[in-house]
């Protein structure tokens, strides 16, 4: 039971009076003198404790009594709650986003006047960030995946969720391992070109002969989400490396899209 009175305090939400005292009930119903004592649950909290969990959809009140939901009710009302709240915080933030968006971008500093220096980008957001901004401003995309693929749900919603009409976005994938059924057809629905090639050395990505973000490999740590990547925005940079994946490209077997 104690690995069951962890996974209600760390999934669940629940303190360790009510962890207990939910086992407790669970048992059998009790009134609350005997929960304090049956739980080790002090005299003081335990009107607290089955208010918490009475609201929480753990218990509800019968006579005197306290009794268990069961725990497939109770969890999954748990779930559903946590879910309506998920989606109330993040409409609420979308909210703050675009109010922010609107009084900050007139006045952000443009990156054409910056110096055409690399940038170190260090975690997966990080890079993420500079991938939808690129992509954004971006007509023609081409990128080599390798290390990415360990994250591709990350990029994938980038991809679902921004408008791709009238971009042409091309795809170069390692040949091992073959990328699945249900991400063909992503691909596909998205028009994205793709084409595979068998020795992959770096992620990269080349956008609009300007734009070049390679993935620069970390040998003391290689969890996908501790990535690193180097930003350039240098169109003479961009312009010689987008030629030599070009010739990558056009020595590729194809993979449908576009």
């Amino acid at each position: 039971m104690e690995e069951v009175e962890s996974e209600l305090r760390e999934k669940f939400g629940l303190n360790s009076y009510e962890a207990r005292g939910y086992l407790a009930l669970v048992a059998a119903p009790m009134k609350p003198k005997d929960l304090a004592a049956a739980a080790s649950i002090p005299a003081p909290r335990v009107y607290d404790t089955l208010r918490a969990l009475e609201t929480k959809g753990f218990v509800h009140r019968r006579g005197e009594a306290y009794v268990a939901e069961s725990p497939g009710v109770a969890l999954k009302t748990y779930l559903l709650g946590h879910q309506r709240s998920f989606e109330r915080s993040r409409e609420s933030k979308e909210a703050s986003m675009k109010r922010i968006v609107e009084l900050l971008q007139p006045v952000v500093a443009t990156r054409d006047d910056l110096a055409e220096e690399p940038v170190l980008l260090r975690g997966i957001d990080a890079i993420a960030g500079r991938f939808f901004e690129i992509l954004g401003s971006s007509s023609d995309v081409t990128l080599m995946v390798r290390k990415a693929l360990r994250v591709k749900g990350v990029f994938s919603e980038y991809l679902e969720a921004f408008p791709l009409a009238g971009k042409r976005i091309r795809l170069l994938l390692p040949s091992r391992p073959p990328i699945s059924e249900r991400d063909s057809r992503l691909l596909a629905r998205l028009g994205i070109e793709t084409r595979f090639y068998d020795h992959p050395v770096l992620d990269m990505m080349v956008a609009d002969g300007r734009d070049v973000v390679l993935g620069v490999p970390e040998r003391t740590n290689d969890e996908p989400f501790s990535a690193v990547a180097l930003w350039v925005r240098n169109p003479s940079f961009a312009r010689s490396t987008r030629a030599a994946v070009d010739e990558i490209w056009d020595e590729c077997p194809g993979g449908g899209g576009g």
